[in-house]
């Protein structure tokens, strides 16, 4: 496993890094990049890993969510394996409690609740065992009941 350092606040104006965690998450195979998103007040994280569960293989068909309280730096409940690839492009929403990402191949919404773990898709097809794609679709939230994801040549709401 891998134990990589990430910055927990940085002042805009010098660059000066204020607070380093180290958090401890799986290794991803190769090739596969390690995602971040953080709430707008800073207090919620979500370190995205892509893991494939059989180790003999360098795919990464799920990917591990490691949701963290960046007041305390401990790890939040709803950390655990989505058996889906995700883009690395997600959003927590305002208050820290609902990550939104989309699943690369097939553009589906793929919701969790930072608490619970729970998992949502806009289709079950988002769980089927897809291929990864270089492939990155955006997802941005609109308002408290919307939420867009970028799918090849057009958005979905």
């Amino acid at each position: 496993p891998a134990m990589p350092s990430i910055s927990v606040g940085m002042a805009v104006a010098t660059g000066e890094v204020l607070s380093v965690l180290s958090v401890l998450i799986p290794g991803s195979p190769p090739m596969y990049e390690v995602a971040l998103a953080v709430d707008a007040d800073g207090s919620t994280a979500v370190i995205q890993s892509p893991v494939d569960p059989d180790e003999t293989t360098n795919d990464a068909c799920c990917t591990y969510l490691t949701f963290l309280d960046l007041t305390t730096g401990k790890a939040l409940p709803g950390s655990g394996l989505v058996h889906a690839p995700l883009s690395n492009r997600s959003v927590l929403d305002e208050s820290g409690g609902m990550l939104y990402a989309a699943q690369p191949e097939t553009s589906d919404l793929v919701t969790v609740d930072v608490m619970t773990g729970d998992v949502r898709t806009s289709s079950p097809a988002a769980f089927e065992d897809n291929d990864p794609l270089w492939r990155d679709p955006g997802v941005a939230i609109l308002d408290a009941g919307t939420v867009a994801v970028g799918a090849d040549d057009h958005v979905r709401l």
